[in-house]
């Protein structure tokens, strides 16, 4: 096991061509709950780049003008992978433009 998991850090690395990763995020489902609403969304790493504590900022606009504001810290993305989250606001996300936009990210 421990044999597993060395090798899949190798592999990890190696694959890592010095590209930063390339995050993307795409909202999913809106829930409504007692306390507000929570959008899921999920974040892409398209590189073969890991990335670690990735910040992603969700944004309700109405027009131009910012509503509300949400933010969620992923630990970590490897490389060509998916991870799920999500964002807790306390306007309804369905009445407003929402905008995702990763904001940073730290190598591993």
């Amino acid at each position: 096991m421990a044999a597993a998991v060395v090798s899949m850090l190798v592999w990890d690395i190696a694959r890592d061509d010095g590209m930063p990763p390339v995050i993307s995020a795409e909202a999913g489902r809106v829930t409504a709950s007692a306390v507000g609403f929570t959008v899921e969304i999920e974040i892409s790493n398209r590189s073969p780049a890991t990335a670690a504590r990735v910040e992603i900022e969700g944004t309700l606009r109405r027009d131009a003008t910012p509503v509300e504001t949400s933010r969620v810290v992923m630990d970590y993305i490897p490389g060509h992978s998916t991870r799920r989250g999500g964002l807790f606001f306390t306007s309804d996300p369905r009445r407003f433009q929402l905008t995702l936009r990763p904001l940073g990210y730290a190598r591993p």
